[in-house]
């Protein structure tokens, strides 16, 4: 294809832009794909048109799908004004494939396909500018952290592109839903299911997260959330779920709907604050002054010593110092427990011992030979050498 066309093809999707942001203020449109890369080198007679528009921030699921079919007009006349400008003679071929994102999907940076860094890494080029960009604004900023979560945002993502998948003629990708069995197509009912076994906090039985049953009744449960707003929408899923009354198709409409509804739950468990497990309350020592809980833990740990006396003993040493620096070590009241440094003073709010090496806190050491020394009540410590760093003591808080 020569580069006037393709520039031809460039300035009708710039046209294109301006009225759809004149009319729906999205937050950007772009171009993307083999009519970019590489200038359009790789573009022919029988590419497709790759298009990303992102919508304004709207947190509903039912104004996002009111918002789509506002989109889904001006996306059929496009696919009109390029089988025209490409002198496509078959008007029933889609052109145009466009991927409709919300600004929490360009954050995560999840595109339907599973591609990786796919709007933080890809060209776009910018319809409202006409520059070539290397990612999207703040693509990538916001990860999700939940899988199950980041699935459902794929599925919706992906159920947008087949329902703006209209050709020319006004034929839809997305056809009416009219199997004889399932209420709503399986996959929709599926990411229901993922939804549902998050909220259980991933407690039910496994597979449960993909158990179409469980997802049917979560739809339903979703649906009579907004029964003022789809009643209609509500009496054709009863339908299908084995009401009264004639079993309905559902429409593209109705699946997009769903789709969405089903969006906005995973989006809430996504934005459900992680359970946190309250801190546990610090034990007291009852007003009794930190040399006093110093020397009783002193006393367990080198009982008998009077003055300083050494131990050398590996064994010895290693069940001596667990003795004295035995949980707990911090009381809501006082810090009887301490190490110095050099010169610094530390607290001691850690201390395990593994293969031969002791840590406290966050410092590795081994020790050679332990010092006990009891002198008058405020004066007891415990010296340690080790290696490779300098002398340490215990003491308490005097």
């Amino acid at each position: 294809m020569s580069n006037q066309q393709i520039s031809d093809v460039k300035l009708l999707l710039q046209k294109w832009g301006r009225e759809v942001c004149g009319d729906l203020d999205p937050s950007g449109i772009y171009c993307f794909g083999s009519l970019i890369y590489q200038d359009g080198a790789q573009f022919n007679d029988g590419s497709d048109v790759d298009l990303l528009v992102t919508m304004p921030e709207i947190p509903d699921g039912i104004e996002r799908a009111n918002w789509l079919e506002r989109l889904l007009e001006h996306k059929t006349r496009l696919e009109d004004d390029l089988g025209k400008l490409l002198r496509r003679r078959d008007r029933s071929a889609l052109i145009c494939s466009v991927v409709a994102v919300t600004p929490l999907e360009i954050a995560a940076d999840l595109h339907k396909g599973g591609s990786p860094a796919f709007f933080s890494e890809n060209n776009f080029l910018n319809l409202d500018t006409g520059a070539v960009e290397i990612g999207v604004a703040g693509a990538g900023t916001q990860p999700i952290a939940e899988r199950l979560v980041g699935e459902c945002v794929k599925f919706t993502q992906n159920f947008r592109n087949q329902y703006l998948g209209v050709n020319a003629l006004g034929d839809e990708r997305l056809e009416p839903f009219t199997d004889p069995t399932d209420a709503a197509p399986k996959q929709c009912m599926r990411h229901a299911a993922m939804v549902r076994f998050l909220e259980d906090d991933g407690d039910g039985d496994p597979g449960a997260e993909y158990d179409v049953d469980i997802g049917a009744n979560r739809l339903t449960v979703l649906l009579d959330e907004r029964r003022g707003q789809l009643r209609d929408l509500v009496a054709r899923y009863g339908s299908r779920r084995g009401g009264r009354t004639a079993r309905a198709p559902l429409s593209s409409k109705d699946q997009l709907l769903l789709a969405e509804l089903v969006f906005d739950a995973a989006v809430r468990v996504e934005a459900k604050p992680a359970a946190t497990e309250a801190a546990p309350k610090k034990p007291s020592t009852h007003g009794a002054h930190s040399t006093v809980t110093f020397a009783e833990r002193f006393a367990s740990a080198f009982p008998g010593v009077r003055g300083v006396e050494w131990f050398n003993d590996d064994k010895a040493i290693r069940m001596r110092l667990a003795r004295l620096l035995a949980e707990p070590l911090e009381f809501e009241d006082s810090t009887p427990f301490w190490w110095s440094r050099g010169s610094s003073n530390l607290h001691i709010s850690h201390y395990e011992e593994r293969d031969g090496i002791v840590m406290i806190n966050f410092d590795e050491m081994k020790v050679r030979r332990v010092a006990a020394v009891n002198c008058r009540l405020h004066q007891a410590f415990s010296k340690v050498p080790k290696r490779p760093i300098e002398n340490i003591e215990f003491s308490h808080d005097v």
